[in-house]
């Protein structure tokens, strides 16, 4: 019976990667990259890739992983709270900012880099010659690990309450299960310290986070999906006043200082990936709290520089068309159709006014 469980884990386990790596090819784009949920959870997916590599290699003999890059996996384990935080915040919260002071969250993450550091170069200054023994120092690596994961997961559980409409009861289940699965962990090795039983709860974790693997692979198969495009547009998007208030004054600060709106071929897409938000949210933001849409949006900017362009000395004796280009548009009979709405006269009437 134990072997047929070792079995169907492993392909579960298999299947999981698998699909971690094609998430990561997706995730890996430019154009998907730019937005902060996504660099989350490529962050992520790759964080619990390298912990199914290394489970993997325990399990089976088709890989074979030395034991002095077992650092590699701690390193990813720690990685997992704080990561699958931020990508809560990112998804719930569309104007959610990264700050440097949040590298802070990444403490376990980066003593476990200082101690791989110092294990490869074979330095005399570990932390671990501040522990009187080795089952001292595991307790407290433990007990900090544990302490981060019920942390992250109780503020990814609020964050998902307080600002999804439309939670995920899957998401809030795995995070239920981080805690659980990190509390009986610690507690074992605490009291207990059993290693086929410590075994088996690491096994529970990885089954935890294998199964967030598979969450996110039929989400991004369901989002894709031909059987989803007749939902509404906006159904999963909630921005808030103040959200809104804060992407509107970010996108006017990005038109007005770097003038993106000059660029011809600017989609939505890669606007929001310059704001660093979802696409979808950046739509909401034009519909509902601009009363605009997006090449609406752009068009006026264009016409107000051709405006001020068209006033200067060095644009004097240039042609309409070639002013108009400067001005960000594309074409020649786009500028002129959008000119005459707003105006109601031609640019070369308009110009000859203004003269």
């Amino acid at each position: 019976m134990g072997e047929i469980i070792s079995e169907v884990l492993i392909l579960f386990y298999w299947a999981g990667f698998a699909l971690s790596v094609v998430l990561l090819i997706a995730l890996s784009s430019k154009r998907i990259l730019g937005v902060l949920v996504n660099r989350m959870l490529f962050a992520l997916v790759l964080s619990i890739s390298t912990i199914l590599l290394f489970i993997l290699s325990y399990m089976t003999e088709s890989i074979n992983i030395h034991r002095q890059w077992n650092g590699v996996a701690m390193l990813a384990w720690f990685c997992i709270g704080p990561l699958l935080y931020f990508y809560v915040k990112a998804r719930s919260q569309y104007s959610y900012k990264l700050r440097w002071l949040y590298v802070l969250f990444f403490f376990l993450p980066i003593y476990e880099l200082y101690e791989i550091t110092v294990s490869i170069f074979e330095l005399p200054i570990s932390s671990k010659l501040l522990f009187t023994n080795k089952i001292v120092y595991s307790h407290w690596l433990s007990a900090t690990y544990t302490l981060q994961n019920i942390i992250f997961a109780v503020l990814s559980i609020v964050c998902l309450n307080n600002y999804e409409k439309n939670k995920s009861t899957a998401l809030i289940a795995f995070f239920y299960g981080i805690i659980v699965s990190s509390i009986l962990f610690f507690v074992n090795g605490l009291y207990f310290g059993q290693e086929p039983f410590i075994g088996f709860l690491q096994q529970v974790m990885t089954i935890v986070y294998t199964s967030m693997i598979h969450y996110f692979g039929i989400s991004a198969i369901r989002n894709s999906s031909t059987l989803n495009r007749n939902e509404p547009k906006y159904q999963n998007i909630n921005l808030s006043k103040a959200d809104s208030l804060n992407l509107a004054s970010q996108l006017e600060k990005a038109m007005v200082e770097e003038k993106l709106y000059l660029k011809h071929d600017l989609s939505l897409s890669e606007l929001a990936s310059k704001l660093g938000v979802q696409e979808n949210a950046l739509s909401k933001l034009f519909s509902d709290h601009l009363g605009t849409g997006f090449y609406e949006y752009l068009k006026r900017y264009r016409l107000e520089e051709f405006e001020l362009n068209s006033r200067k000395p060095e644009y004097r004796h240039q042609k309409i068309a070639a002013i108009a280009m400067d001005s960000g548009f594309k074409s020649r009979t786009t500028f002129y159709t959008a000119f005459k709405e707003k105006h109601g006269i031609s640019p070369s009437d308009y110009m000859k006014a203004e003269a």
